[in-house]
């Protein structure tokens, strides 16, 4: 699936949902692909994620990882436990995935 912020496609064979953020990457466009995903026909419990961020233009501070990170703790019983692996292309960008890691209980691989 694919839309002007993110691309998608989950392969059940290898459990994981492959996901590409391009453009401007915000919550809102974060929030709109995990609803995407979860909305697909093959979404099951327990998928690990396989996520690019690189090459995105980054519009996130604290207050936005704080709410990523309360949200997908909620979610926690609905999407099971799961590992996921953030790739990154900058210095920025790495903070901000080791202050959600770090704030969240997500194992990352």
């Amino acid at each position: 699936m694919k839309n002007s912020h993110f691309e998608f496609s989950i392969d059940l064979s290898v459990n994981c949902i492959f996901a590409r953020h391009f453009g401007l990457l915000d919550l809102d466009s974060i929030f709109q692909r995990g609803n995407a995903v979860s909305e697909h026909r093959d979404y099951r419990r327990n998928l690990n994620r396989v996520v690019d961020t690189s090459s995105c233009e980054i519009s996130l501070d604290s207050d936005d990882i704080r709410r990523l990170t309360e949200s997908v703790a909620l979610q926690e019983e609905e999407r099971g436990g799961y590992r996921e692996l953030i790739l990154v292309d900058n210095l920025l960008t790495h903070g901000l995935a080791r202050v959600f890691d770090s704030l969240s209980k997500i194992r990352y691989a």
